[in-house]
């Protein structure tokens, strides 16, 4: 599998193009085919995330960066 993230000419702040090559081959013959699809996601802010909570309930432990600009925001319930 194959996923990437593209921003054509008509995207705007809000949204990203996610588009999935998925390759899977057929055990009986061997032979492979290829699935393609694409979808629009919505793109959200790290500080939007963070403002969402702590909604009753919930709250957030760790937020970090990483790579490529990923950012990762641990949540918890409260019990």
């Amino acid at each position: 599998m194959t996923c990437f993230l593209e921003y054509p000419d008509d995207f705007d702040a809000y949204t990203v193009v996610v588009r999935d090559l998925i390759h899977t081959r057929d055990p009986a013959s061997g032979d492979w085919s290829l699935n393609a699809h694409s979808y629009r996601k919505p793109r959200l802010s790290h500080a939007w995330v963070l403002e969402q909570f702590p909604a009753p309930g919930c709250g957030w432990r760790t937020s970090a960066a990483g790579r490529g600009g990923m950012r990762t925001v641990v949540l918890r319930r409260a019990s």
